[in-house]
């Protein structure tokens, strides 16, 4: 499994995108993000290599790899910052392979990291399995946070909320990045922030680039971006 592990990342990296604390503008965590840097091609988008991780199954050891990297790296970070947190996508090929738990709890012991300070970020087509939703209420059980991704983008995702299983909810990036242009994002934007505070989950923002849109969100209370 090392030796696949080394290969693996002899073709993709593991970047970390900041996330800010946008109430006092301090580094609050950072999202795991795949990357392909292909000698020929560059860097491949990973909405073209991710699905055929998915459709191969090759994703399971692309996932892997991401959850190894992201808790060496925050145990290196909480030795400095206690708080700092690392959200990771998790995919449905690695949902549905069933030992996400094991795996999970495994890391937490290895890395000696909190549970607390790990976010799962989890996508609404995936609970449309009761199964991926009795998975996903087994790993909130070690302590660690379950995010909303993409909301705004599905059909249903009101329902899932209600289900009590979600610590946060990450608004998508489409509606930050028309947030100052079209005059309808705005009040959707603010109706989605009030809600998830009137279900108790903290919320982050996606795809904020300008100050100008950093400061919009943190006068809505919205608590990271």
């Amino acid at each position: 499994q090392q030796h696949l592990h080394r290969l693996l990342f002899s073709f993709f990296s593991v970047y970390f995108q900041p996330i800010m604390d946008l109430r006092n503008s301090r580094l609050a965590g950072a999202e795991a993000l795949l990357r392909w840097n292909e000698p020929d091609l560059g860097f491949v988008a990973p909405d073209v290599f991710i699905p055929i991780a998915e459709e191969t199954g090759q994703i399971r050891e692309l996932g892997g790899l991401v959850l190894e990297e992201s808790m060496t790296a925050l145990f290196q970070w909480n030795q400095v910052l206690p708080e700092f947190s690392i959200s990771v996508n998790i995919s449905p090929g690695q949902l549905s392979r069933g030992d996400l738990h094991s795996r999970l709890q495994s890391l937490i012991s290895r890395y000696s990291v909190r549970p607390a300070n790990i976010k799962l970020e989890i996508t609404e087509n995936m609970l449309l399995e009761d199964k991926n939703v009795s998975l996903l209420q087994n790993v909130r059980e070690l302590g660690i946070r379950l995010v909303m991704d993409d909301f705004g983008t599905g059909y249903s995702s009101f329902a899932y909320l209600q289900k009590n299983l979600f610590d946060v909810l990450k608004i998508d990036k489409s509606f930050l990045l028309r947030l100052l242009e079209d005059e309808k994002a705005a009040p959707l934007v603010q109706a989605m922030v009030q809600m998830a505070h009137s279900l108790g989950l903290e919320v982050v923002a996606e795809g904020i680039e300008t100050n100008e849109v950093a400061e919009y969100m943190a006068n809505l209370d919205c608590e990271m971006g």
